[in-house]
């Protein structure tokens, strides 16, 4: 994923190497945190992927999409 045809500007990329950085400390302090912190990033990817609101075009993420068990 480093490497691809399309960069992060830079500023973002350093962004995201100082949380991945500060996530992994905290999993070593504090694991539950950390565990929220990562799905809080989840999330924001999740909504910059599908757009928020979702529209009636976008795919919503596997969590929401009806199962055959429900």
């Amino acid at each position: 994923m480093e490497r691809s045809a399309i960069t992060v500007p830079e500023p973002l990329a350093d962004l995201l190497r100082r949380v991945e950085s500060e996530i992994e400390k905290l999993a070593r302090t504090t694991p539950l945190a950390a565990l929220r912190a990562a799905r809080r990033l989840e999330m924001i990817a999740v909504q910059t992927a599908y757009g928020r609101p979702w529209t009636s075009s976008a795919t919503p993420p596997l969590s929401r999409r009806p199962r055959p068990w429900d």
